[in-house]
């Protein structure tokens, strides 16, 4: 081995004998040195010209890419902190044309970062093969094909994008937990975080409104906790709590306390609230999770004597809540309302809807009356039954289930139904699987919570109200991961490219987003018209109508055409052919609205056309026989046109009670002319 020699040049320099042996030792370490860095270096030994130094390569650590927790927090976040906390004043619905905007602009960034090539590719796609997907995606194209058969297919517009919302949020919420590690942990949290935001908000509007202490249902109602009425915001209470159970299970130190707490206020405010379609829903979910563990003790390692406590607990707990509810007496507000649950009377209104909602389903079995358009059909109705207070504009049938049926058919109902109990059926997997038991805890409270969102949607209308879908958009998802992490995965990623699917999302997004700005636009200057209507400022009216007019939305939140609006201000200002045209517009964009349809009459009959005033008055009566003014004018028209006995007939059909002086005179002289020869 040869040596490094720098004797010659530093004899040259005049270096004396004892530096000159110093300088042959530092000379001989160079070169052992370097002789076994040679010797280590396989890449030196196999030529290696990439690294012609010999230094050795630094390992770079592992990362997560940066966009992966940034999109999991952002969505997570946007849609359980942000989302309950948005609402408009501007909007006639405070909270749910607002919200579905969010939504939709909330999903746009997540969409723009899928369209990156390489972001796309570390997608697990195999995870969209999942069942679940497939059949919410055949209840959208239902939805859509809906339309085709609805007398007003813009009424249907916001359940077709609200439905596509969530259909995107359920794929994105479950591509993106399966990047973040701990998922259940920070998604808990999040929900646990919500859970206190969401009560504080309540209770604060509680007691600034009432004061302390316990209040009368009327009194209750007042309290929205930024939601639309009160039972909205008690349902989306009820789906916090299996979180909030959940995290006292499988959280740990501060994070248990918290959601301890959050629980205990969640049922608090429920129980103060007073909603029974929260109550129902919360009970039914207790009594799953329950069953589930009786019938499945050993994945939860629950033995004999642990189930025989849980009986008598539940028993014992049944025993006492009976005992106090006969103790409390009807004089007790709580008692009172819970008791009315069981009574025929106080629920008469609600059973009138569902029967009048199965009728509509019945007359359309296959397609349905058409998304968003069951208030119009199901006023077809009306005649069987009697409003001692008038027609009620029912919106909605307070029950999904008829729902759904009524306006998208059998097929609408059969994936509704598989939706439904798909995520079910993952949970019992998933706890019958060989996973741990924080994730088997975690699939019985989140069984629990689907469970009490069908439930209550049995008496309320949860499918219509975004954070309710977005709620129930992220325990599907969590059920559909945890089953997937636990190998009950479909094989091989789904053979998408990015640009042909991404850029459909990204464009039915902003095409909903237009929808809603639209909407909320609408919604305003409809409430400024109805406003100069009070006031007799027709003038101002029109004006708001007309800005109010747009061709996504002909209907306003309460199913009142916007052109009946701007057809009353025309009348009112005596330009009434004019005002014709409106009120036809606006009868061919709900034609069952009683006020549309009287209104329309009598443009008829004050333009001198009495045998259209005579059908338009005719068919307002075939729907809503006892309407005192459609009565009074289509006598007019019969008379207008020589037709004494229709308009005898017609008086007559009045109630003695609701007979005018001039009625009376009026059914005398027909009586007595047509008895003259």
């Amino acid at each position: 081995m040869g040596g490094l020699n720098f004797t010659p040049f530093f004899q040259a320099t005049g270096a004396g004998p004892g530096r000159m042996e110093k300088i042959r030792k530092f000379g001989l370490a160079v070169t052992i040195r370097t002789a076994c860095l040679r010797r280590k270096s396989p890449d030196r030994q196999a030529g290696d010209i990439s690294n012609p130094m010999g230094k050795r390569a630094k390992k770079k650590p592992d990362r997560t890419p940066w966009q992966w927790p940034f999109l999991y927090y952002f969505l997570t976040g946007s849609c359980i902190l942000v989302l309950p906390l948005i609402t408009s004043k501007a909007a006639m619905d405070i909270s749910l044309i607002p919200r579905m905007t969010a939504l939709l602009a909330f999903l746009l960034l997540p969409a723009l970062f899928f369209l990156h090539g390489n972001t796309f590719r570390q997608l697990d796609t195999a995870l969209l093969k999942d069942p679940v997907f497939a059949i919410y995606g055949g209840y959208l194209l239902v939805t859509l094909l809906s339309l085709a058969f609805a007398v007003n297919p813009s009424a249907g517009y916001f359940d077709a994008f609200k439905t596509f919302a969530v259909l995107v949020l359920m794929a994105f919420a479950v591509l993106l937990l399966m990047k973040q590690p701990g998922w259940e942990v920070s998604l808990t949290r999040l929900f646990i975080l919500s859970s206190l935001l969401v009560f504080t908000i309540g209770f604060t509007e509680m007691v600034r409104e009432l004061g302390f202490g316990f209040h009368p249902r009327n009194q209750i109602n007042t309290v929205r906790g930024l939601m639309s009425n009160v039972n909205l915001y008690a349902s989306s209470l009820m789906l916090l709590v299996p979180w909030a159970a959940f995290g006292l299970a499988g959280l740990r130190r501060q994070w248990r306390w918290l959601s301890a707490a959050s629980l205990a206020l969640l049922l608090f405010m429920i129980f103060l609230l007073q909603t029974r379609a929260a109550y129902v829903g919360l009970l039914g979910g207790l009594l799953a999770a329950v069953a589930v563990l009786f019938i499945l003790p050993d994945a939860f390692g629950m033995g004999r004597r642990t189930r025989n406590r849980i009986g008598l607990a539940m028993l014992g707990g049944a025993a006492v809540f009976v005992i106090l509810l006969l103790a409390a007496g009807e004089e007790n507000i709580y008692a009172r309302r819970f008791l009315s649950i069981f009574s025929g009377e106080a629920n008469q209104n609600r059973l009138m809807i569902w029967d009048l909602s199965l009728r509509l389903f019945r007359d359309n079995p296959l397609t349905g009356a058409g998304a968003g358009n069951f208030t119009i059909g199901v006023q077809e109705y009306y005649a069987a039954y009697e409003f001692p207070g008038g027609p009620t504009n029912y919106l909605r049938p307070h029950n999904d289930l008829l729902w759904v049926a009524s306006e998208k058919g059998i097929p609408g109902l059969l994936f509704y139904g598989a939706f439904a109990l798909l995520p079910l059926a993952y949970a019992i997997q998933i706890i019958r699987g060989q996973g741990t038991a924080s994730r088997k805890y975690l699939a019985l409270f989140l069984l629990m919570g689907i469970v009490s969102y069908h439930v209550n949607s049995l008496f309320d209308f949860p499918l219509e109200r975004i954070n309710h879908q977005a709620g129930l958009a992220f325990m599907v998802a969590a059920l559909v991961v945890l089953r997937h992490q636990e190998g009950h995965r479909e094989a091989g990623p789904l053979r998408w490219r990015r640009i042909p699917v991404v850029l459909p999302i990204i464009a039915v997004l902003l095409l909903g987003l237009q929808f809603s700005l639209q909407a909320i636009r609408q919604e305003r200057h409809v409430t400024e018209a109805r406003k100069a209507w009070i006031t007799e400022d027709w003038e101002a009216m029109l004006r708001e109508a007309r800005k109010a007019a747009t061709p996504w939305k002909t209907l306003d939140q309460l199913a009142t055409p916007v052109a009946f609006m701007e057809g009353v201000a025309l009348a009112k200002m005596d330009r009434t052919a004019e005002a014709l045209v409106k009120m036809e517009l606006a009868h061919k964009h709900n034609p069952n609205r009683l006020y549309v349809l009287y209104n329309l009459g009598t443009l008829y009959t004050r333009l001198g056309d009495y045998e259209k005033g005579i059908e338009t008055f005719t068919r307002t009566l075939s729907m809503y026989p006892g309407h005192l003014g459609t009565l009074t004018n289509l006598s007019v028209c019969y008379l207008n046109t020589g037709q004494q006995a229709g308009a005898l007939e017609t008086l007559e059909r009045i109630p003695e009670e609701m007979r005018s002086e001039a009625v009376k005179r009026n059914i005398i002289l027909l009586k007595r002319q047509l008895q003259e020869p």
